[in-house]
């Protein structure tokens, strides 16, 4: 018997099939069934491993089991909000670079005075619209 199978069972047979995930037993149940039913579909393997005296020890495991951790998602990209706002305060940076005595409260008001532009584009952005104002 293949060493998947038999680790998988062992848990079961141990009673701690909840430390392990329902994917592993899952896998062990299909590779009983690629061992038992060649030539099957990997559906109809598993369907039939299943109803097997091993299959339905290795399938109460699966009961028991914890869930599959979910695959991690990629970081999504930023919003157009997002980009708008970093583009105000970027030029909000560079006004404080120039003048010194402007906190960064003033400096975002004074940047969106002076770049009617990149305000546009965050008014686009936060309001759903393409282009800018």
């Amino acid at each position: 018997m293949n060493a998947k199978i038999e680790k998988m069972l062992g848990a079961v047979r141990a009673d701690i099939a909840k430390y392990y995930t329902k994917g592993e037993f899952l896998g062990a149940i299909q590779t009983l069934g690629e061992e038992l039913y060649p030539g099957e579909t990997p559906a109809t393997q598993i369907a039939k491993a299943a109803e097997t005296e091993i299959g339905g020890e290795l399938y109460s495991g699966y009961c028991q089991a914890k869930p599959d951790e979910p695959a991690p998602q990629p970081a999504s990209a930023p919003s157009e909000v997002d980009k708008a706002l970093s583009e105000i305060h970027a030029e909000a940076g560079r006004l404080m670079h120039d003048d010194a005595t402007l906190t960064e409260s003033q400096a975002i008001g004074k940047a969106c005075e002076e770049r009617p532009d990149l305000y546009g584009q965050y008014r686009a952005a936060a309001e759903g619209r393409p282009g800018s104002e």
